[in-house]
This record gives structure tokens, C-alpha cells and sequence, in this order.
């Protein structure tokens, strides 16, 4: 699936964060202690290729949490583990549908058969994940 900032930002309340994900070697990096988002925006190196937005809600205000810590200069205070989900349209997101590149011819058909099915005009292609690339 894909999708943009404009089309998540418009079907997301306003305070909803979104933070572009971070993806970093959990070998060799740390995740910065700085805020109670950095934890959910980070991701391992190899999903890279995804270049994710992450959208992120809390309701801080009201939920009571334990006393703040200092970590470099910041206060930071653990996530709560109350879990709220939010209802928006899914498919006001998207722009397009990828299939594997390695993937059936009938499976590409499958899948706008499928979309068609439940009224989702969206474009089907193939990922060209797979794809040489052309050499000059």
C-alpha cells in the first residue's frame, strides 16, 4: 500500500502525531530517551525501504503516570500501557496497491478482481523491487 503525508495528515485528527520512522542498527544505535514517541518511531535498518510515516496518539492529559525522569537534559516518562484505538477511512489513504514482484500473473488479477469486488478503485501494479537497475 501507499500512501502520503497530505492523505494521512487530512484523515487523522489534528492531534494525532505523525513522526517519520527511524531506522537504525539496534547493534550499534540507541533510541534517544528524549520523549515517550521516540520508542514507537523506530525500527530496525532493513524495513528502510518502507520509508514509514507512523501516526501516534496519546491522551497524556489524562491518564496519571509515574513521576518524570531526567534523561539528557529532557524529562521523560514511561508510555502508559492503556492501549486506545482510533477509527479512520484506511482507504482514503491510499494511492496505490504493490504486489509482490515475484508474485503469479493471476495474483495481480486476484487482487484488483478483489478491490473491484468492494468498490476500491485503486491502481494494481508490481513492485519493481526486483526490477536491474539500467546502467548508462
Amino acid at each position: 500500500m501507499q500512501a502520503t503525508y497530505a492523505r494521512l495528515r487530512e484523515a487523522l485528527d489534528e492531534n494525532v502525531y505523525i513522526g517519520s520512522v527511524n531506522y537504525i542498527s539496534y547493534e550499534r544505535d540507541k533510541i534517544p530517551a528524549v520523549n515517550t514517541f521516540w520508542p514507537l518511531i523506530h525500527k530496525r535498518r532493513s524495513f528502510e525501504y518502507e520509508r514509514e510515516l507512523r501516526p501516534v496518539w496519546s491522551d497524556m492529559a489524562n491518564i496519571a503516570l509515574a513521576g518524570p525522569a531526567v534523561a539528557s537534559g529532557h524529562e521523560y516518562r514511561s508510555a502508559p500501557q492503556q492501549v486506545v484505538w482510533k477509527r479512520f477511512d484506511l482507504f482514503a489513504l491510499i494511492e496505490n496497491v504493490f504486489v509482490s514482484p515475484d508474485s503469479a500473473p493471476w495474483f495481480l488479477e486476484l487482487v484488483k478482481k478483489v478491490l473491484q469486488t468492494y468498490s476500491l478503485n485503486l491502481p494494481v501494479r508490481r513492485s519493481d523491487l526486483a526490477a536491474e537497475p539500467l546502467f548508462y
